[in-house]
């Protein structure tokens, strides 16, 4: 069983050059950041949308959860889906 060594070199010093990711992939970076700042975005302004809602609509209040619980449950009834058209297409 071979056991391997540090040397002791930092990792700034034996990592210098190396891209963060591939090269070529810079749209594809630059797209995927996008995107999960959209999704962030959008996911912090449900709790300020709902409330606009309960007004806007005159929702009880139990009515205006409900609003809030579909938007979550959309992401629990599609996660399986997903992972298996991932799994098809091969992402």
């Amino acid at each position: 069983m071979q056991v391997s060594t540090s040397t002791g070199t930092t990792t700034t010093e034996s990592n210098k050059g190396v891209p963060v990711f591939p090269v070529g992939q810079m749209a594809l970076f630059i797209l995927v950041t996008v995107l999960f700042f959209l999704w962030g975005m959008s996911n912090n302004l449900t709790d300020i949308l709902v409330q606009q809602f309960k007004k806007s609509f005159e929702l009880s209040t139990f009515s205006a959860q409900l609003v809030s619980t579909a938007n979550f449950t959309g992401y629990f009834c599609m996660a399986i889906p997903a992972a298996l058209v991932m799994r098809q297409v091969g992402l």
